[in-house]
């Protein structure tokens, strides 16, 4: 199963980094460096080749609460109605941020009042869109016929080459093709 944070050095969470210890505590000035500038780089405040992105730098702009992730380094999939086939199957279009070379590799999970009742792994081309197929457990295809249509959880989660924990999540309408 998947959490909502990535624990290292610091706990990684969707909007803040928690560190259980004062940086001084950790050997190294490399060590201390690459640990901020990770959860700099992690909120947008820092871009891969390690600085600011353009753009930024007038005080007052901005979100409050710190810097903005990038659009980049989110994982997404489309918003749209899911349509069930009659071999049980549905697909999705999910994206990915560029944070490996070749890869990105995540699960996909259907979720209908907290049961999973679909779940794929992906690997796909990083930043651009690729159709996903889950299929349907037996008894969430019987009651979609019995309904003609649900509301769905779907959850989307990756982690790249720099162990940070992505993810996607919305309530999707589900139907019959």
């Amino acid at each position: 199963t998947s959490v909502g944070y990535q624990e290292g050095p610091g706990v990684f969470t969707a909007d803040s980094v928690y560190y259980g210890f004062g940086l001084e505590g950790v050997s190294g000035a490399d060590r201390r460096t690459e640990i901020v500038a990770n959860a700099m780089r992690y909120f947008g405040v820092l871009n891969a080749g390690g600085n600011t992105p353009p753009g930024g730098g007038s005080p007052g702009g901005g979100v409050l609460g710190g810097g903005s992730r990038s659009a980049k380094a989110i994982a997404r999939f489309r918003h749209r109605t899911l349509r069930v086939d009659k071999r049980r199957r549905t697909k999705i279009k999910v994206r990915c941020p560029r944070t490996t070379e070749t890869r990105c590799r995540g699960t996909l999970k259907i979720l209908l009042r907290e049961q999973v009742v679909a779940r794929r792994r992906f690997s796909i081309v990083p930043d651009s869109y690729r159709t996903v197929t889950l299929r349907l457990k037996k008894p969430a295809f019987r009651e979609l016929n019995r309904k003609g249509r649900l509301r769905a959880d779907v959850i989307l989660r990756t982690r790249g080459a720099d162990k940070i924990l992505r993810g996607h999540e919305a309530r999707l309408k589900m139907r019959r093709k």
